[in-house]
């Protein structure tokens, strides 16, 4: 399976750890790790794939790393890339530094095998995977720029990597691209989000109407509905961090349009795949902006709440036609929307906002949740 470099045989003697490839009678113990590790639903995710290597101490395995191989086309040439995924330190051994042993031990393997592209999927807001990984020569990827460097064959790098399924992830990459391989600064706003999000409401427009009903005008106000939701949730964030002088940079979710899309298609809602906020440093450390990502999260919220009511409001006061097709959509999309950004914050597929501001003061969230629920609620019961 390779071999470990010097360097690395050395750090793990420091501390008793020996990193080696997992035998079949680790199995058993890794899974009891990664569930001690990972949420419920992401752990469900995980599978033993490619190679696994594993941290041993006293002769009992306390961490384990998984590594994919693939030769992905690149131009006219097939190249080697690399995944690093599934670091998991088991609880009574987290703090020692064997989370960064593993990594270092996962790319040495890896450059073993010939590869020269590395990549890891790791959350936005972790930001302790993100310090061990920027330490270890990664950096995140801009928007787009998979599809920039692989082209078609981007879909199955991010097979390879995760990004296809996990909303709120970001795909990072080892060493970082050069200037020129990569999209322009700038491409990971608000306008890109918006973009994304015109083909989901195609869909979802398509799944839900009855055939031969098929109206251009109601997919235009769909689609204008959900933008001033997601304009006046981004404008709400960016006021917020603003007035608290803190330097957040927004981040589309690449990862999230797939669910979004098969959404879509399945039950004909859309899923808004919304972006975030985050630091501006590569390598941070969470509770020292969580009150700052508490805020931001508070506005985006709060702001939601507010524009869908203000849509059930107006259906309340105006009947004409006019007007409730337009409320029919601020109800329908605001209260999917409130849903999945606020009121579910153990569901680490969609809630964001809820969160962070979760993470920040329980008081504040359950207040926020409870709006949240109540006016999509009264939102969906306006439906017709």
């Amino acid at each position: 399976m390779g071999s470990i470099s010097a360097r690395t045989t050395q750090e793990k003697r420091d501390n008793g750890v020996v990193i080696r490839p997992m035998a079949d009678g680790d199995r058993r113990t890794v899974r009891r790790i990664v569930r001690a590790t990972f949420p419920a639903v992401v752990r469900g995710l995980f599978a033993f794939a490619g190679h696994t290597l594993v941290a041993e101490r006293d002769g009992v395995p306390v961490g384990a790393v998984v590594l994919r191989l693939a030769r992905v086309r690149l131009g006219e040439r097939k190249v080697p890339i690399g995944v690093v995924s599934w670091v998991c330190v088991a609880p009574h051994a987290q703090g020692a530094g064997i989370g960064t042993q593993l990594i270092r031990a996962g790319i040495a393997f890896l450059e073993g095998q010939g590869v020269s592209r590395i990549y890891a999927n790791i959350h936005g807001d972790n930001a302790e995977s993100a310090r061990r990984f920027a330490a270890a020569g990664f950096r995140p990827l801009p928007a787009g720029a998979l599809w920039w460097g692989y082209g078609i064959h981007a879909v199955r790098v991010a097979a390879l990597t995760g990004p296809l399924f996990d909303v709120g992830y970001v795909l990072w990459q080892r060493p970082e691209p050069e200037p020129g391989k990569q999209p322009r600064k700038g491409g990971d706003g608000v306008v890109r989000t918006l973009v994304a999000h015109v083909p989901v409401c195609f869909l979802a427009l398509v799944r839900m109407t009855v055939p031969g009903m098929w109206d251009w005008a109601m997919l235009g106000r769909m689609i204008v509905v959900l933008w001033a939701l997601i304009v006046f949730r981004h404008l709400a964030q960016r006021f917020a961090s603003r007035m608290l002088e803190w330097r957040g940079r927004y981040r589309i979710w690449e990862s999230g349009f797939l669910p979004a899309v098969l959404t879509a298609l399945a039950a004909g809602l859309v899923l808004p795949v919304t972006g975030a906020y985050y630091p501006r440093a590569t390598a941070w450390r969470y509770e020292e902006h969580r009150r700052e990502l508490g805020i931001v999260g508070l506005a985006g919220a709060w702001s939601v709440i507010g524009l869908t009511l203000a849509g059930v409001a107006a259906g309340a006061l105006w009947e004409a036609p006019q007007v409730l097709w337009w409320v029919r959509w601020v109800e329908e999309l605001g209260a999917v929307f409130l849903l999945a950004n606020t009121v579910l914050p153990v569901f680490p597929f969609l809630s964001y906002d809820g969160v962070r501001i979760l993470r920040y003061s329980s008081v504040a969230w359950t207040v926020t949740a409870g709006a949240a629920l109540a006016v999509a609620i009264v939102a969906v019961a306006g439906l017709p």
